[in-house]
């Protein structure tokens, strides 16, 4: 197993042992739910033996197996959501880092209105990620780093009153 490999690669190095780790896509359809209709991430997990840190929802690879077609294939579809809020139930307790996907939306131009409105768009989409629970993602275009920024303090800011209380 990949586990192994890298204990065997640690003892070789000299390195302490379990310092190398990995993060694993979650993408297949069977990698939420097996063959045999198991929870699947907790096995993957398992037969990592400690080394996954992070977990990391693959949003247009699950949606093109669950056949949904282009124009489907998005972060807010509910095959996404059922996917996601199944990793993160399985996954709970376990130190392993989950992160959202991405959107494939960019501007199609340098214009202001087209950077805006893939802003405005991925704004959103971080918004409903981090109100599931979701605290990481990635993002395909540079573009995004404005928006996710933007959205993770207002998201933050807008219930700092309500949080601080707690």
């Amino acid at each position: 197993s990949f586990a192994t490999l890298l204990e065997r690669l640690e003892r070789a190095l000299g390195l302490p042992e379990r310092s190398l780790v990995f993060e694993v896509q979650v993408e297949t359809t069977q990698s939420i739910i097996d063959r045999d209709g198991r929870v699947a991430l907790p096995g993957i997990v398992d037969a990592a033996g400690g080394r996954i840190v992070g977990a990391h929802f693959g949003v247009f690879d699950h949606t093109a197996a669950c056949g949904l077609t282009g124009h489907q294939q998005r972060m807010d579809h509910p095959a996404c959501d059922f996917a996601r809020h199944m990793m993160q139930v399985s996954a709970a307790g376990t130190g392993v880092q989950l992160s959202d996907g991405s959107t494939n939306r960019v501007p199609a131009d340098d214009s202001a209105a087209a950077v805006t409105a893939v802003w405005r768009h991925h704004a959103d989409l971080v918004r409903r990620s981090l109100a599931h629970g979701f605290y990481q993602g990635w993002d395909l275009h540079p573009a995004h780093l404005v928006s996710r920024f933007a959205a993770v303090f207002a998201f933050h800011r807008d219930h700092l009153e309500e949080t601080t209380r707690r």
